[in-house]
């Protein structure tokens, strides 16, 4: 959900530095998400890049426009696929402990 939250804000920080900075704002932004999320790896409990990685993705790659409706869909869709690949994968691990 933070990778979610992060894809939100980075395309309403591109939209706002857009009139200013032009085309370079995509690249101040990309890297400002970057570094907060590269620094986020020494925190204990929040210390899956690969997550935030993929909520930004998912984010962009819905082309939907940043607002909370947004963030509540994604993220409802989000932990459905979580919720589906726990099950699976709990369903695959007593599969093979009783095997």
């Amino acid at each position: 959900m933070l990778g979610l939250a992060l894809g939100i804000g980075a395309s309403l920080a591109i939209a706002m530095l857009m009139p200013k900075f032009g085309v370079a704002s995509i690249a101040i932004v990309v890297f400002a998400v970057a570094t907060i999320v590269m620094s986020l790896r020494v925190v204990p409990i929040a210390n899956n890049i690969l997550s935030y990685f993929l909520g930004l993705i998912g984010y962009f790659a819905s082309r939907q426009e940043a607002a909370l409706s947004t963030f509540v869909l994604l993220g409802a869709t989000f932990a459905l696929g979580s919720f589906a690949a726990w099950i699976a994968n709990t369903i695959q691990s007593r599969l093979i402990r009783a095997a």
